[in-house]
């Protein structure tokens, strides 16, 4: 396994790509490893400087979804969860990585307490930033029908869609806008997460991005390992031209518009059949699209 990241790595840099993150797993049953784990994770993260790539990974606040390593009990308090955010953060730091992102919710479609969640938010974000002095994100979801009645959106005066909380987050919180399956920006998505469309992920990238208060990093995938096109891989390089199709509307609008993001970050889940085209094809538009 080690050759083969090894070899993830070196293509990496092949396709000048300058960052890779991997979301980290828990499971009740395996016991307490932590200290084989850390040992693991150092010599990967330490594969990945000598390449000179920055090495990220992804803890979720609270979200309990597809065993990702959670790092709080929402039942606990908050100066108790506050605790878990700082321990789990420094274990994750000491074993090399350069950036950390998280999730919001206990799930893509259930969530916390609003207040609790923007207070979450700031534990972490101004402990990975100004504790560490690393960059920190958080993914934006596209999950529909969760507002939250005390939080007004800036835009609208209405409540706010819940994914789009960290707008009120400190701004050492980076946000990393998603869109899910093989849907482009502005394409019918034939009610995806009961969507009509990715269009308000767009404008919640756009508006984010001329405040210029956080970095703004877009966030979306050539597979979707759920179902759809994973259970029986296909050869679809249509993921390939949506994303090369979102990034260059978005690299239009911000020479109209005057505004910069920082990049993309995109999410995969394998390399089953022909999907290493879209994900080539993906990383070397990062550049110039």
């Amino acid at each position: 396994m080690v050759a083969d990241v090894d070899s993830l790595f070196e293509w990496a840099v092949a396709n000048r790509l300058n960052k890779l993150e991997w979301l980290l797993l828990a499971n009740y049953k395996w016991g307490d490893e932590l200290d084989t784990r850390l040992q693991r994770l150092r010599l990967l993260t330490s594969l990945g400087h000598r390449y000179s790539l920055l090495v990220g990974a992804d803890s979720p606040l609270g979200n309990t979804q597809q065993h990702g390593w959670h790092m709080v009990n929402t039942r606990l308090s908050l100066a108790q969860q506050e605790q878990q955010i700082k321990a789990q953060v420094d274990w994750i730091f000491s074993a090399g990585f350069d950036f950390l992102t998280t999730e919001s919710g206990l799930s893509e479609f259930t969530h916390p307490e609003c207040d609790l969640m923007v207070d979450l938010m700031n534990v972490f974000a101004q402990h990975v930033n100004l504790t560490w002095g690393r960059e920190a994100g958080i993914k934006v979801h596209c999950s529909t029908g969760q507002h939250c009645d005390g939080f007004l959106d800036p835009r609208s005066d209405e409540p706010i869609n819940f994914n789009f909380l960290p707008t009120f987050a400190h701004p050492s919180m980076g946000v990393f806008p998603h869109t899910v399956q093989v849907y482009g920006l502005d394409d019918p998505t034939a009610g995806a997460y009961g969507n009509e469309n990715f269009s308000y992920m767009e404008d919640y990238l756009v508006y984010e991005a001329k405040l210029g208060r956080r970095a703004v990093v877009f966030y979306g995938e050539t597979a979707y390992w759920v179902n759809v096109d994973v259970d029986v891989p296909l050869f679809l390089p249509l993921y390939a031209q949506r994303r090369l199709h979102d990034l260059r509307r978005l690299a239009v609008r911000e020479a109209r518009e005057g505004f910069r993001i920082q990049g993309q970050m995109n999410f995969d889940s394998g390399w089953e059949w022909g999907y290493w085209l879209n994900d080539v094809v993906t990383a070397r538009a990062s550049w110039n699209p």
